[in-house]
């Protein structure tokens, strides 16, 4: 399966319930999608008997979560501002400036990410659709470069980690194939509302 795009990068706060669900406020397309980078970590041993390795374990335990978009989308700067709990008064008589403030003692918020990439199975275009239901995201991160002699675009990314949600079976990411673009993002929408 060769992904190759990248679209409808959707997050929602994460709210666990009594219940054994996962209910997601706030769900809001990110921004345009450039990059999502998932990468897994591992708890690892080994026994050696021998001089030589006995046995060997590895355990997924979670990852972490690179993302890239061209902006952060303006309702997506007001639910971040939320979930960072953070805000910024505007200056009297001044127009309103919508951003977040990042402080030292901001910590990060659990979301559910949904995300999905076309690619190609077997000769045919499907789109792989993959949603991670607990991630702590971090305020964004910013980069910036003086105008010279060729133009390089400066783009916002966040960072955070994926971890075994609080549910039954403690899933870290999900993945399935949809034959039409509208039927993964009703995927990730539906996840992204109420999830078991």
């Amino acid at each position: 399966m060769p992904a190759f795009d990248l679209r409808y990068i959707k997050i929602g706060y994460a709210e666990p319930q009594g219940n054994g669900t996962i209910k997601y406020r706030q769900a809001k397309l990110l921004g345009d999608a450039i990059t999502v980078n998932m990468e897994l970590r591992f708890a690892e041993a080994r026994a050696w008997a021998e001089s030589n390795i006995a046995a060997a374990l590895r355990r997924v335990i979670g990852g972490t979560i690179s993302i890239g978009v061209d902006q952060i989308n303006k309702d997506a700067y007001v639910s971040i501002n939320e979930m960072f709990r953070s805000s910024r008064t505007p200056i009297p008589d001044e127009e309103t400036i919508i951003g977040h403030t990042v402080r030292m003692s901001g910590g990060a918020i659990a979301a559910g990410l949904g995300f999905y990439a076309p690619d190609m199975v077997d000769g045919v275009e499907k789109y792989c659709c993959v949603f991670a239901p607990w991630v702590q995201i971090y305020p964004p991160t910013q980069g910036y470069q003086t105008l010279g002699e060729n133009v390089t675009f400066s783009t916002p990314t966040l960072t955070g980690e994926f971890m075994p949600a609080p549910l039954a079976g403690h899933p870290l990411f999900e993945t399935g194939i949809a034959d039409r673009e509208d039927r993964a993002i009703s995927w990730i929408d539906k996840l992204l509302g109420t999830y078991s």
